[in-house]
């Protein structure tokens, strides 16, 4: 290896999504598939309804946990679901 690469890591050009659980992974599905219904992001209430649930707390959860794995971006009405690259 060349001196001036000694001690770094190869970097993946392309962000990839990254592992998500199963209710992760319903709740960014339900995101989707009512974001494109309606044409807008859903509110909480909607996203409930389609997901069967009845804890805002747990739907919260699960938002700032897609936020934080850069899954989706914005909060409230502004909600966007991150396209991956790869």
């Amino acid at each position: 290896m060349a001196p001036h690469l000694r001690g770094m890591r190869s970097r993946d050009p392309l962000p990839r999504r990254p592992m998500l659980t199963r209710a992760e992974l319903d709740v960014l599905a339900k995101l989707e598939d009512l974001a494109d219904a309606l044409g807008y992001a859903p509110t909480y209430r909607e996203l409930l309804a389609e997901l069967g649930w009845h804890s805002k707390g747990a739907l919260h959860h699960y938002l700032k946990r897609l936020r934080s794995k850069g899954v989706i971006e914005g909060s409230g009405r502004s909600l966007r679901v991150r396209k991956p690259l790869a």
